[in-house]
């Protein structure tokens, strides 16, 4: 007899403390919380995303050490550094080409990707004589764009863009760049090259 009133009190000692911490729990819960404001223009996230309407973006690139010479053996350097290729020729004034590919996306969730603007950078030692003077985009073995280049006479970083407005879709995409050396002293250093590319 003694044995139920006791399992009897303390159930009920058990359905009050379940029924106590309940009513805390419930008292005590914080608030909804408001989803965060988005990032300001200071964050690393600037573009805001694309609305339904508007065309995704999405860039490729491919880093500058990854250059290739036409001609090795006309070089005196080549040198791949961890920010992109330094090139020097080995005999006095000319031409050289140098290539690079940027990795495509030509598909992206069932839709094309197209390029709207390709952009490579560089910088010279002499800027107003040993310089990149021409560009050439290919695709496979197809050129479909080539553009001479108005490079400013200074020794500074500079970056040159090859717009396409509409947009246009390729298969691949390959960069070859016209360097111009006035000497066999004067260095071109080449950086990324990459691709704006839009749904």
């Amino acid at each position: 007899m003694n044995s139920r009133k006791g399992f009897a009190t303390v159930s009920v000692l058990v359905a009050m403390l379940v029924l106590a911490g309940s009513v805390s729990l419930t008292l005590g819960a914080p608030p909804e919380l408001e989803p965060a404001p988005p990032p300001g223009p200071d964050t690393y996230l600037v573009d805001a995303p694309a609305s339904p309407e508007s065309p995704g973006r999405t860039d490729v690139v491919a880093h500058g050490t990854a250059w290739q010479p036409e001609y090795p053996s006309h070089f005196s350097l080549f040198q791949r550094m961890g920010w992109g290729t330094t090139a020097r020729r080995k005999t006095t004034g000319g031409d050289e080409w140098v290539h690079i590919s940027v990795p495509m996306i030509t598909r992206l969730e069932d839709r094309l990707q197209k390029i709207a603007k390709v952009q490579f950078c560089a910088q010279s030692t002499n800027g107003a004589s040993s310089r990149p003077v021409r560009v050439d985009l290919w695709a496979n073995n197809v050129m479909f764009r080539s553009q001479v280049i108005g490079w400013p006479a200074d020794n500074a970083y500079h970056c040159v863009d090859v717009l396409f407005n509409p947009p246009v879709w390729q298969p691949t995409l390959g960069v070859s760049v016209l360097l111009h050396f006035a000497n066999a002293t004067d260095k071109i250093t080449l950086y990324k090259a990459w691709a704006d590319l839009r749904d």
